[in-house]
C-alpha cells in the first residue's frame, strides 16, 4: 500500500493544496507567539499554511476557519499530521476535518461510504462525514473528519489527502469546480477566497493573500521531530 500511495502522491506533483477546518478558538495554536510556530511548520514540512481572513461573522466553539495547506503532494500528508498535533485535544486525541466541495463529495465518500471504509480498513483511522459544519463567516460546508492514534493518522492522512487532491484535480480538469457551490453559500474557495499568510504576508505561489513560507532547504521531518517535541526524522514522503 505504501509504495502505491507514494506513486499516487508523486504523480500529483508540486502544486497541490487541501483545505481543513480548524475550530476558530484553536487557530492561534497554528500561529504561535510572533508567528514562530507557523515559521517552524514551513521549515519542517516545506508546505505553506494560510488561514482565511474573516471580517465580522460568528465566533464561538461551534465555528471553524478554513486553513489552506499547499505544496508538493508528497509533503502535504506529513504537514496535515503536524496540524492535527498542534490542535490536539487535552487528552492527546488526534483528528482533522477536511472541507470537501460538493463537486467531489460523492466520489470521495462513495456509495454507502464505501470509499471512506477503504481508508479505515487500510489504515485504522476512523472517518465520518458532516454537512452541518459552520464557518466563522456563517457559511455551511460539507466535510470529512478523520481521527485515530498517531500511527493511524500518519497513514490515514496520507491516503485520504491523496484521494482529495486527485479528485480536486480531476474535477478542475472537468470544469466542475466552480467559484460558487450550489446550496453552499459562498462556495468552495479554491483560488478565490481571501486568505492570510502567517505571520508575514506577501504573495505566495498560490496567488495574492498567501504568505511566502517556503522551507529553507530542509526536508520534511517527523511530526515528532525538531520544533515539535524531538524524535528521529522521517524520510521525505514518508508521513
Amino acid at each position: 500500500m505504501e509504495r502505491d500511495i507514494d506513486s499516487q502522491l508523486a504523480e500529483l506533483g508540486e502544486d497541490c493544496e487541501v483545505l481543513v477546518l480548524v475550530p476558530s478558538q484553536q487557530t492561534g495554536a497554528l500561529i504561535g507567539k510572533g508567528g514562530a510556530t507557523a515559521k517552524q511548520f514551513a521549515v519542517d514540512t516545506e508546505c505553506q499554511l494560510s488561514i482565511e481572513k474573516v471580517t465580522g461573522g460568528r465566533t464561538g466553539a461551534d465555528t471553524y476557519q478554513r486553513v489552506k495547506i499547499s505544496g508538493a503532494a508528497l509533503n502535504i500528508g506529513f504537514a496535515l499530521v503536524q496540524v492535527a498535533q498542534l490542535i490536539a485535544g487535552d487528552d492527546g486525541s488526534l483528528s482533522l476535518i477536511f472541507e470537501v466541495p460538493p463537486a467531489i463529495f460523492g466520489r470521495l465518500v462513495g456509495k454507502g461510504k464505501t470509499r471512506l471504509q477503504e481508508v479505515t480498513d487500510a489504515t485504522g483511522a476512523q472517518l465520518n462525514t458532516s454537512d452541518h459544519m459552520v464557518l466563522t463567516s456563517g457559511e455551511p460546508v460539507s466535510s470529512v473528519t478523520i481521527s485515530g492514534d498517531l500511527e493511524a493518522m500518519h497513514e490515514g492522512l496520507r491516503l485520504l489527502s491523496s484521494r482529495v487532491m486527485a479528485n480536486l484535480k480531476n474535477a478542475a480538469a472537468e470544469g466542475s469546480l466552480s467559484g460558487k457551490a450550489k446550496g453552499k453559500g459562498k462556495g468552495f474557495p479554491f483560488g478565490a477566497a481571501p486568505f492570510s499568510g502567517l505571520p508575514a504576508g506577501g504573495k505566495g505561489p498560490m496567488g495574492k493573500g498567501f504568505g511566502a513560507f517556503k522551507g529553507a532547504g530542509v526536508g520534511p521531518r517527523s511530526a515528532m521531530g525538531a520544533g515539535f517535541g524531538g524524535g528521529p526524522p522521517l524520510k521525505k514522503g514518508r508521513f
